[in-house]
């Protein structure tokens, strides 16, 4: 989400969702029924496994990926992976080199259209 700068505050605020992500969004297409793994073997999403892991429909009626977290049978988790510390590193590589490349063509390009505009009169 943007806020865009104003002319009485010169600056934008950027809020990126740093919470974790469901390990259900790392499919690329809505689970099925035949895809939902097969007994004894660990659950595969993308880089991720799950050795205790299967996909099942939560009591709100969106499929997750459970987790096994006790010996018995209804210590579920839903399966998150943290996101917070990737996003954050990304997004400072991206700004420094996005301030490094995109910013001298924006200050070129405003310099010269501000000179432009108090030189023709």
């Amino acid at each position: 989400r943007v806020r865009l700068a104003r002319a009485d505050k010169p600056f934008a605020n950027i809020y990126v969702n740093c919470d974790p992500l469901t390990a259900i969004r790392l499919l690329s297409s809505p689970p099925s029924t035949p895809m939902r793994g097969r007994k004894g073997k660990p659950l595969r999403i993308g880089k991720y496994r799950f050795d205790r892991g299967f996909i099942a429909q939560a009591p709100n009626g969106w499929w997750q990926v459970f987790e096994r977290s006790g010996a018995g049978r209804y210590p579920l988790n839903v399966v998150k992976i943290p996101v917070a510390d990737a996003l954050r590193h990304a997004f400072n590589t991206q700004v420094v080199l996005q301030m490094k490349t995109e910013m001298p063509k924006e200050l070129k390009h405003e310099i010269s259209y501000e000179l432009r505009r108090f030189t023709k009169k």
